[in-house]
C-alpha cells in the first residue's frame, strides 16, 4: 500500500512495477494527445494516474493543489481535495465553464462513461446552451472511441482545444480575477487578448500582423523547447501551469518568465526565429546540492582525520 501511494509522486519509476498495462483504448488515445490534454469524469481516471499512462491530464496531480488551481475548480463547481469532474457536468452537453476551461488548457480529449443500463452514448456530445454566443459556432465533441462489450468507457474528441503554444495578438495588464474570468469566458479567446499580471513598460498589441506559429519541438516533465516564428514581437503563452521555479531562455540567452492568463506561462518573444526553452529549476534543487557536497565534505574530512589517528 506504500508503495502505491508513493508512487503517485514518483513518475520516474516505470508504470509496470505498480500498475497494469491500459487497455487498448487508453494506449490509443496516449498515442494520440499530440501535445494536448486528457480528462475524465468522475474516477474513472485520476490525475496521477493519468500521469503514469502517459497523459497530461488538467488536473495535474490528484493533490495537493495549486491555490490558483483550487479557486478555478471551486468556480466550476468540482469537488474539493482529490478534484473529479462531475458527469452530470459534461452529459448531455458540455457546460459553457467547462467547455472555455477545456479549451483555455488544451484538453483535446474527454474520457467518460455512460450508465451501465443507459442506452448506448450519442455519437457527439452536444453543446446544448450557448452555440452562436458572440457569433461564433461551437460544434460538438466527436464521440471517437467506446469500450468493447459490457464497457461503458467512451472518450470523445474536443474540436476546439487550443494548441498548448500560441501567440496572444494582445496582451493586456490585469488582476487576477480578470484573467480568471477570461478562462471561464467561452466568449473570449485568449488568442486574441491574453492578460499578464506584472506590469510592464509597453504592453505587446499588433492586431493586424500575422499571428505567427509555435511548435512544440521537446516536451519532457522538467524541460519544453518551442520553436516560433513571428513577424512581430508577441507574447508566447504555453498553457502549462506557472510556477516562479521555471526557467525560459530564447536562444540561449535568459529571458524574463510572466505569469499570463491567470494559470499559465509566458514570455515576451521578439520578431523572428527563435528557440524558446523552460527548464525547471528549483531553489530547492540547488540547496540540495549545496548541502550534500557539504556533508560529503565534512564525512572525507572525519574520514581523513581518524585515518591519521589510526597506529
Amino acid at each position: 500500500d506504500l508503495m502505491w501511494v508513493a508512487y503517485g509522486f514518483s513518475p520516474i519509476v516505470p508504470a509496470r512495477a505498480i500498475f497494469p498495462e491500459p487497455p487498448m483504448m487508453l494506449r490509443r488515445l496516449a498515442d494520440n494527445l499530440q501535445g494536448g490534454r486528457v480528462i475524465a469524469t468522475d474516477e474513472i481516471l485520476a490525475p496521477n494516474l493519468a500521469m503514469v499512462y502517459g497523459f497530461r491530464d488538467v488536473r495535474g496531480y490528484d493533490f495537493p493543489l495549486d491555490r490558483r488551481w483550487t479557486k478555478l475548480f471551486h468556480r466550476l463547481g468540482w469537488k474539493p481535495g482529490i478534484t473529479l469532474l462531475p458527469r452530470y457536468q459534461v452529459a448531455a452537453c458540455m457546460r459553457p465553464s467547462v467547455q472555455s476551461v477545456a479549451d483555455k488548457c488544451s484538453v483535446r480529449f474527454l474520457y467518460t462513461s455512460s450508465e451501465p443500463d443507459a442506452e448506448p452514448p450519442r455519437e457527439n456530445l452536444a453543446v446544448c446552451d450557448y452555440a452562436g454566443v458572440a457569433g461564433r459556432q461551437f460544434p460538438p465533441w466527436k464521440l471517437i472511441a467506446r469500450g468493447v462489450g459490457r464497457a461503458t468507457d467512451v472518450v470523445y474528441q474536443n474540436p476546439t482545444a487550443y494548441p498548448r503554444a500560441y501567440f496572444a495578438k494582445r496582451a493586456t495588464y490585469a488582476g487576477t480575477e480578470t484573467a480568471l474570468d477570461a478562462v471561464l469566458n467561452v466568449a473570449h479567446d485568449l488568442r486574441d487578448e491574453s492578460f499578464v499580471e506584472q506590469q510592464a513598460d509597453e504592453l505587446l498589441t499588433d492586431d493586424d500582423a500575422a499571428p505567427g506559429t509555435a511548435t512544440i519541438e521537446f516536451d519532457g516533465p522538467e524541460e519544453v523547447r518551442i520553436r516560433t516564428q513571428s513577424t512581430s514581437p508577441r507574447l508566447l503563452v504555453l498553457s502549462d501551469r506557472y510556477d516562479p521555479n521555471w526557467r525560459v531562455e530564447i536562444d540561449g540567452l535568459e529571458a524574463l518568465a510572466v505569469r499570463a492568463n491567470y494559470l499559465f506561462r509566458g514570455v515576451e518573444v521578439p520578431a523572428g526565429d527563435h528557440l524558446i526553452r523552460w527548464s525547471y529549476r528549483p531553489i530547492s534543487f540547488y540547496w540540495g546540492l549545496a548541502i550534500s557536497a557539504a556533508t560529503l565534505m565534512t564525512l572525507l574530512g572525519l574520514m581523513l582525520v581518524k585515518g591519521r589517528r589510526l597506529p
